[in-house]
């Protein structure tokens, strides 16, 4: 007799209850692979012969949802991150599927991330090194190897036994103007509500100093100039931009702007100019998946939107 591949993989977990019992050798004596005996040996013990807490409540759920045995074995892994397993496996087992990774999340128990540093080495003479950490030395670090390749800095620094110097750190403030305070285009001056017309970077050095970088935008969000108070160098647009987007524009990509790619908003074979208002920041990542066909715009008010394939759009955000 063929069984039709869909009934198959549309089998449930009541076809657990035969394994129930049994090791994965006589799982494999009875004409299973040892892919498949691997598979389904946890499945039937948690299902039919262990009987946590629950588990007759987890089994009508998992029948009324219609879960297959590959959702259920998607299920065990997120359960087993959450404090209740027991419980967590009757909520996810009457969880549409769709939904499952969304409402496991939402179980789980939070990480905690400690900081570690780990190396292996391989027989084949691979080397593998690991570091988590959320203090800026790293990035001091980073940001110091000479060139743009991460490997080949570490290679310079190496061999070269430079010593590191940690880049200046500086902040970088927007300052919108005042509604009375008019931005004359004429060499970057900037009429006070005091009615006197001074230079912007006259301006700036009253209102702020000492600060790191300045960005003058108007009361309507348009950057007007940008200035420096510490001798740290970079082009003027991308500071301007950066001010305004400190990281990848991409929704839930965190990024930092200066490891990002500056991007042209609207491209320049479609008109595109190259200024601070078309300027956005875009990890290497995304800014490639850019160019493979996804898709940014902005609406009426200055927000700007990731719009996938499919026409849905997601509010691009700071996180």
């Amino acid at each position: 007799m063929t069984v039709s591949i869909f009934d198959a993989l549309a089998l449930g977990v009541d076809s657990l209850k035969e394994a129930a019992g049994l090791t994965v050798a006589e799982l494999r004596d009875r004409g299973l692979t040892l892919a498949d005996a691997t598979f389904i040996h946890p499945l039937a013990a948690v299902y039919w012969r262990t009987k946590p807490k629950g588990i007759a409540e987890a089994r009508k759920a998992a029948r009324a949802a219609g879960h297959s045995l590959r959702v259920l074995a998607r299920i065990e892994v997120l359960a087993a991150r959450c404090d209740d397993p027991n419980a967590a496996r009757i909520t996810l087992c009457g969880t549409a599927e769709t939904k499952l990774d969304e409402v496991g999340a939402s179980l789980a128990k939070p990480k905690t991330r400690v900081e570690s540093a780990r190396h292996t080495y391989g027989k084949d003479g691979w080397h593998r090194l690991v570091i988590n950490t959320q203090d800026p030395w790293l990035m001091d670090m980073l940001s110091a190897l000479p060139g743009d390749d991460l490997l080949d800095g570490f290679k310079q620094f190496v061999a070269d036994g430079e010593q590191i110097q940690a880049p200046a750190r500086a902040a970088h403030v927007v300052i919108r103007l005042d509604e009375h305070e008019e931005y004359l285009a004429e060499g970057k001056l900037i009429r006070a509500t005091d009615g006197t017309v001074r230079p912007a970077r006259l301006l700036v050095q009253e209102k702020l100093a000492e600060v790191g970088y300045v960005t003058l935008v108007t009361d309507w969000g348009e950057p007007v100039d940008c200035f420096k108070s510490t001798p740290i160098f970079n082009e003027k647009q991308t500071l301007m931009a950066f001010a305004l987007h400190p990281q990848c524009i991409h929704p839930g990509c965190v990024t930092p702007a200066l490891l990002c790619e500056r991007d042209h908003f609207i491209p320049r074979n479609k008109g595109g100019d190259t200024n601070v208002a078309n300027l956005v920041p875009l990890c290497r990542f995304h800014n490639g998946r850019k160019a493979d066909g996804d898709s940014y715009t902005h609406d009426a008010e200055g927000n700007y939107w990731y719009v996938t394939p499919y026409g849905k759009r997601y509010l691009c955000t700071v996180d």
